[in-house]
């Protein structure tokens, strides 16, 4: 007997996930989710993990047509976040979306100086002679650049109590080192 392999699966996000979703964006910013995300959230199941759009209904409609004719895209709309057993990791792309769609006052984000954003798209973290500006609380937030581009995901944490520090999570220069 053949082995199947499981296919991946487009479909409506399932509550659990988009509970998780949801923290996520309350957790980085004070805009309304509607005007980061304008459409509903589905998943790409079957795989280690899920992967989470933001569809528009205009797309939607679209979507479901493609579905009912049995196939099945990979990726469609703004990618949102990748879920995994440890947690929920937001894309690179909603960085993006969010600095654009809000005032810089409604989300968390970090800037640091070029040197500071070297080291960041390089993968490493930043350390504090080379972040400008931060939130007071430790945290996810968005890495910006000087010119208040958005860099990355990065999580603020304070060593020692006091000396400040930005893990890199995921940066723009992921795409190159990963030969995307």
């Amino acid at each position: 007997m053949q082995n199947k392999k499981k296919m991946l699966e487009l479909a409506e996000l399932a509550n659990v996930h988009s509970k998780l979703v949801l923290n996520l964006l309350n957790t980085i910013t004070a805009c309304s989710h509607m005007k980061i995300l304008p459409g509903r959230l589905y998943g790409q199941y079957g795989g280690p993990y899920v992967e989470v759009y933001s569809i528009t209904p205009c797309l939607e409609e679209r979507v479901r047509k493609i579905l009912t004719a049995k196939i099945n895209p990979y990726s469609v709309g703004l990618h949102v976040a990748t879920i995994k057993k440890r947690g929920v990791t937001p894309s690179l792309d909603l960085a993006k979306y969010v600095t654009r769609k809000c005032k810089s006052s409604d989300y968390r984000h970090a800037m640091v100086s070029p040197k500071g954003e070297q080291a960041f798209l390089y993968g490493r973290d930043v350390f504090k002679n080379n972040i400008i500006e931060t939130p007071e609380d430790e945290g996810l937030l968005i890495v910006l650049n000087t010119r208040k581009e958005p860099l990355g995901w990065g999580y603020l944490k304070r060593e020692d109590g006091k000396e400040l520090l930005i893990e890199n999570i995921k940066d723009v220069g992921w795409y190159v080192r990963s030969g995307g």
